[in-house]
């Protein structure tokens, strides 16, 4: 944590780009989440939450109050230093408007069953969020409820599809990507703005992306899904390889943790490029045998503690263990390697 660049709390990161960092620093979420205001010309979107520590709201409330009432919350994934922050700032945004019923739908994708059972849940976890506060403290005239979230969604979340649009002014927009792995759920959010081309609208071409935490700053990011993981990656990669703005040869991108990402493209190759040589290290460790045993075959531990020559803190070995047996899982679906006995790899000869 000591040697993290020190972010600023509030940092305009672009035009019409607000960063709010949440007050929760860690080893996994760094300097502490980003959350992001994005100013139109007659609303703003407010992306991910934090978990709702008392300082970040003190924090936000002031950029809400100088800039254009929130519309709409879209949250990138499900985890909860993004979204458990989202009754205080609903909150927060019903203390910050004239208007009686102010409503801002918040957005998710959601959450399905295939790549991670354990999912299941999450997105209820997030529907009583919403339930709870519609029920305590959005009351109207004479004790009547009026609904933080609008009525269209007073039972639960607005449902965000691939390739979504969010209109915030003439040349200004944001489309929603699912882009999977981190979590099944996560998404990014292309950010399109038109001060930076005149042509950029109509040639697709984003000025930064919002990554959630598949991308980090200044460090790598955990996986749910390897094989998903990496797609997603490539997609990312493709979309970022150009930039509106003369100033950068690719997309910027706007992370979950962490610093500003200005060359996007060149990032996600690296991300995508060590994911492969983590790769080829652990198939390189089956050809050592002062560590294999007599049968060749290595448990996800062994390897670990190979791959990372120093050791790991209690707090972070937890994630690079679960990292190494996504690599273990990925290399036996390709058939690269396969389970000889119950938690132990070995090559698989017959390819």
């Amino acid at each position: 944590m000591a040697s993290l660049p020190v972010l600023p709390i509030v940092s305009q990161i672009a035009p019409r780009v607000i960063r709010i960092l949440a007050f929760n620093p860690g080893p996994y979420t760094l300097q502490g989440t980003n959350t992001y205001l994005v100013v139109g010309d007659q609303n703003s979107i407010l992306i991910d939450t934090g978990e709702g520590k008392s300082a970040y709201i003190d924090s936000l409330k002031p950029v809400l109050l100088s800039n254009p009432p929130v519309s709409d919350v879209i949250l990138t994934h499900w985890h909860h230093d993004h979204v458990g922050g989202l009754s205080s700032v609903l909150k927060l945004i019903k203390s910050c408007s004239s208007s009686v019923d102010v409503s801002p739908k918040v957005w998710k994708y959601k959450l399905f069953t295939g790549i991670d059972q354990l999912d299941g849940g999450h997105d209820d976890k997030i529907i009583d969020q919403l339930q709870a506060l519609q029920e305590t403290i959005f009351s109207g005239p004479h004790g009547s409820t009026i609904s933080c979230v609008g009525p269209e969604i007073r039972l639960g979340l607005s449902w965000l599809k691939d390739h979504q649009e969010f209109q915030l002014a003439k040349d200004i927009k944001l489309q929603i990507l699912h882009t999977p792995g981190h979590t099944n759920d996560s998404i990014s959010c292309l950010f399109f703005d038109g001060n930076f081309s005149g042509s950029m609208m109509t040639t697709k071409i984003p000025s930064a992306v919002f990554v959630g935490d598949t991308v980090l700053g200044g460090s790598t990011a955990a996986f749910e899904n390897l094989e998903v993981y990496l797609n997603s990656l490539k997609k990312l990669s493709e979309l970022t390889k150009l930039s509106p703005n003369p100033q950068l040869k690719s997309s910027s991108l706007y992370p979950g943790h962490g610093e500003i990402v200005k060359e996007g493209h060149l990032e996600l190759q690296k991300y995508i490029l060590h994911r492969l040589e983590r790769e080829n290290q652990i198939l390189n460790l089956f050809h050592n045998s002062s560590i294999t045993d007599s049968e060749g075959c290595l448990n996800a531990e062994t390897i670990t503690k190979a791959i990372y020559k120093i050791k790991l803190s209690e707090a972070v070995y937890p994630a690079a263990l679960h990292g190494i047996l996504q690599h273990l899982q990925k290399l036996q679906t390709e058939k690269r390697l396969k389970e000889c006995r119950t938690g132990l790899w070995c090559l698989n000869h017959i390819n």
